[in-house]
């Protein structure tokens, strides 16, 4: 491990304590979970505490600020919906923080099983990592908006501005559950990526094994368990992001059409600072992500049509492939929320559209009042 990987895992742990994100310790290396030290344990938990003692007077304090839009009844309610939808993501994320480590633990032990039983011995079937570069993008991305954020509440108290502090902690809370979310989540679907594609080379290679069938179908198997781990909380990660996006762009826009007059500071609470634009970022290679996991699943298929064109095989090989082919049928392989809507890049650019849609109507709704 290079000393920038140190740094940069460690200030990944810094912000999960900070926000109780998870207590869980992984050591890829040795293939298993390493059990926290008890003081982990309690800071994480402290951790969670803290934001859901804090967030309610926060909230409160936002609440605040609705004359602000007494002109606009639309971006009105679109601020309260912003607010209520923040407190409820951070209420959700930590309540299921406990059951969703338990959950992760299963499925970090069963993949580390398939890791030491089956990939492992074919470590000299090439497998691709071009997603690496990105998930380390996204972690710069992740720890330098944080570490923004956190800056901003520290200087506001240091200030004696205890006020602008409150108003940032709602913003600071989703921001990292956002971040530390996606990038959580993009981690262990670019594993599952990784053993796809290591099958799919398998295949092309001719290598055959009496447990193709089986790990493949237990390869998506494992995909569809994360959806079903990650679907509560990123279902509300997605109304935050339109509804927050929204706010944010509207803001932006009154910016640029009114520089002179128009102070943007009182709506720190909203977006915080310039580096608001790393989240935007980390969303689309998010999704770029969930995007290249199902291309890669869908490679499967390309390859297991060159194997109709196959005349003479053993019946064992026959067999693993009619496994793998039935499997490749029956079974889901996209990424979903709550088997509803899928995470994907098509779902993406939906999502900049319903955004720009808003902020026009909010803009056209509030023209009557630019020239005062």
């Amino acid at each position: 491990m290079t000393r920038c990987h140190y740094w940069a895992i460690n200030l990944l742990v810094v912000f999960s304590i900070y926000l109780g994100a998870t207590a869980l310790r992984v050591d890829a290396r040795n293939r298993r979970l390493k059990k926290p030290p008890k003081w982990f344990d309690i800071l994480v938990v402290i951790g969670d505490l803290t934001f859901m003692a804090c967030v309610p007077f926060a909230v409160l304090r936002n609440m605040s600020h609705g004359q602000l839009y007494l002109k606009n009844p639309v971006a009105k309610y679109a601020n309260y919906a912003t607010i209520l939808a923040r407190f409820i993501l951070i209420a959700l994320f930590a309540l299921s923080r406990k059951r969703r480590d338990d959950q992760l633990s299963k499925w970090l032990e069963a993949m580390f099983d398939m890791q030491k039983f089956y990939f492992d011995r074919f470590k000299d079937i090439p497998k691709d990592t071009t997603h690496r570069k990105w998930l380390y993008l996204n972690g710069v991305f992740t720890g330098v908006h944080l570490t923004a954020v956190v800056n901003d509440i520290f200087s506001a108290f240091a200030r004696g501005q205890a006020s602008v502090a409150i108003d940032l902690y709602p913003l600071c809370g989703m921001l990292g559950i956002q971040h530390l979310f996606m990038l959580q989540h993009a981690i262990l679907l670019c594993h599952l990526r990784e053993c796809l594609s290591m099958l799919n080379n398998q295949l092309l290679l001719k290598c055959m094994d009496p447990k193709l069938g089986l790990i493949y179908s237990q390869t998506i198997v494992q995909l569809q368990e994360l959806n079903r781990i990650y679907s509560p909380v990123n279902l509300w990660i997605l109304v935050c992001l339109i509804i927050s996006n929204s706010m944010a762009g509207f803001i932006g826009m009154l910016k640029v059409m009114l520089p002179q007059t128009f102070n943007s500071n009182s709506y720190i609470y909203l977006f915080g600072n310039i580096f608001y634009f790393t989240l935007l970022l980390h969303m689309y290679l998010y999704f770029a992500i969930c995007d290249w996991v199902l291309v890669t699943a869908k490679e499967t298929e390309i390859v297991l049509l060159d194997y109709a064109s196959i005349r003479s095989m053993s019946r064992s090989n026959e067999e693993e492939i009619e496994k793998l082919a039935l499997c490749r049928r029956l079974m889901r392989h996209d990424i979903n929320i709550c088997g509803m809507l899928n995470l994907n890049l098509n779902t993406l650019f939906s999502i900049v559209a319903q955004t720009t849609l808003y902020i026009i109507i909010m803009i056209q709704i509030d023209y009557e009042y630019l020239n005062i």
